[in-house]
């Protein structure tokens, strides 16, 4: 039996016994939680299944071709909780946490719906009914093509832009040391669809504002390094998302930036999101892991691809903070 056999098989016996599902992921989407859901949303529409997609935040301009009629992706309002709540099966994609759900996890009582956990993160607990975790997986998109052949499903060209978005994305256009040769399959499985991506790529990384172009100009042009040039840092106060007409949903891609700079180990992108509130992101190329960075100041991700939120801390104590941790995680 293959690894996670059991599980998957689990899996699909829910998606056939039961009739309405929301789905979901964690707040401030990305294109492997938005592409997960989409893909699954449409193939669980396709077996006449009532299906909702309600996330905690909204969705982010980069990927609204995918739901061109805005009618699909709903950002969480008091008005879902009892959708949330009487729907048959609840499925996490690229979360395993409830807590990464803002309000909507709020909302979820004790014997709200049967939760169903679909996600390539490493995780130390998970609290949902079934829990399928690979770690091996480029992307949640990657996991929910497996589910998808397993059921029988069909590979239509929706279903297809759906997960070749997740796993482009999350894979940094398959140039991330999450690329296996499965990896490549699966994206020649899709491309046989007659998906355009070109297109794709261009929708999502080539479409941005001008004033999101300010915003990573302005960024990067203040930008900091440390521990003799093996670590790059940066800033975003909340008085830059003011000045350039942005919100923090434009800063997509931005951390990626110094990881094209050679003797650059870690990129690090602090969010002023309030005054006691900063979001870090942090970057590494395949030889640096960031995820033990991130833990310790009680975020999480990938060993290249992690983040924390720490409260209670201004923005210049917050980078205090990271920079006096950072030092032991470079070589």
């Amino acid at each position: 039996m293959k690894p996670h056999q059991e599980v998957i098989d689990r899996i699909l016996e829910t998606i056939q016994s039961k009739q309405s599902f929301v789905l979901t992921t964690h707040v401030n989407a990305d294109g492997d939680g938005i592409g997960s859901e989409l893909a699954l949303y449409h193939h669980l529409r396709d077996l006449g299944k009532e299906v909702h997609i309600i996330n905690p935040t909204p969705m982010p301009d980069a990927y609204r071709f995918l739901d061109p009629e805005g009618t699909r992706v709903e950002a969480y309002g008091d008005h879902h909780a009892r959708t949330v709540q009487q729907s048959d099966a609840l499925v996490l994609l690229d979360l395993s946490e409830i807590s990464r759900l803002g309000a909507l996890g709020k909302a979820l009582a004790r014997n709200g719906p049967f939760k169903v956990c679909i996600d390539h993160h490493p995780t130390e607990g998970v609290s949902n009914d079934l829990a399928w975790i690979d770690e091996r997986a480029s992307a949640t998109g990657e996991l929910v093509y497996e589910l998808l052949m397993q059921a029988g499903g069909k590979l239509s060209r929706s279903i297809a832009e759906g997960i070749y978005v997740a796993i482009m994305t999350d894979t940094g256009c398959f140039r991330y040391a999450n690329v296996t040769a499965h990896t490549h399959r699966v994206a020649a499985d899709l491309l046989e669809t007659g998906l355009d991506h070109n297109r794709l790529y261009r929708l999502v990384y080539e479409s941005n504002s001008w004033n999101q172009s300010r915003l990573f100009a302005k960024t990067i042009g203040d930008m900091n390094r440390a521990c003799n040039d093996r670590v790059a840092w940066m800033k975003i106060p909340r008085r830059t998302f003011r000045e350039t007409g942005t919100l923090e949903k434009d800063t997509e891609g931005l951390v990626e930036f110094p990881r094209s700079i050679g003797e650059v180990q870690i990129s690090i992108l602090f969010i002023e999101q309030a005054a006691d509130r900063i979001r870090v992101r942090f970057r590494s190329p395949s030889h640096t892991a960031v995820d033990g960075l991130a833990r310790e100041l009680g975020g999480g991700g990938h060993r290249n691809a992690s983040a924390a939120l720490l409260k209670g801390t201004t923005l210049d104590e917050a980078i205090d903070r990271v920079l006096a941790l950072v030092e032991k995680y470079v070589h």
